[in-house]
């Protein structure tokens, strides 16, 4: 039987995975699933609509589907999170006009 490299790498990183989640897990962290076609719609559209990377717009979409706070001093992404009605904290509500850029 022959067993290709890339095989053996993705049975560890699943045991990697399943060991990560297992820490969390004791520790009393919920890890949450965030992959669903409508999800990576949701943040390409935030991405592209924002002006956002879409590294930083997961973080809008993670909020908006969670219904939580958004914990960001990142301007570009507090604005984005209120065009899409997610609550920044601290307070950042952006106003355009003050906007030095």
């Amino acid at each position: 039987m022959k067993v290709d490299s890339a095989s053996v790498i993705g049975v560890e990183a699943d045991r990697l995975a399943w060991a990560v989640r297992a820490h969390f897990e004791e520790l009393g962290v919920t890890l949450e699933s965030f992959s669903s076609r409508d999800d990576f719609d949701r943040t390409s559209q935030i991405a592209e609509q924002c002006g956002l990377s879409s590294f930083d717009a997961v973080y809008v979409a993670f909020a908006l589907h969670r219904g939580a706070r958004l914990l960001t001093l990142d301007r570009a992404m507090a604005a984005a999170a209120a065009s899409v009605g997610v609550v920044t904290l601290p307070d950042t509500t952006f106003d355009a006009s003050s906007d030095p850029n």
